[in-house]
């Protein structure tokens, strides 16, 4: 995955997918979809060690009594965890 810049000179991951959920229950499928797809391998110090990054980004938006409320959460795992 490489690290660029949009239009608007946010810094953004390239080819990272973008995609709108409404429930919890769908954000753990994805989690679950992503874990999936991570590599792993035994090292020196742990019979099972990610080899491969994971960053989830997620933009939360509320509206409540037509008041719009919005903020992001980055979590992210280094590989070798």
């Amino acid at each position: 995955m490489t690290i660029g810049e949009d239009a608007k000179g946010n810094i953004t991951l390239v080819d990272a997918s973008e995609i709108t959920v409404r429930s919890g229950e769908h954000v753990g499928q994805l989690i679950g979809a992503g874990t999936a797809r991570r590599t792993s391998a035994a090292t020196e110090s742990n019979l099972i060690s990610s080899r491969s990054h994971a960053v989830l980004r997620m933009n939360v938006e509320v509206v409540k009594d037509g008041r719009r409320s919005s903020g992001k959460l980055f979590i992210i795992d280094l590989a070798g965890s």
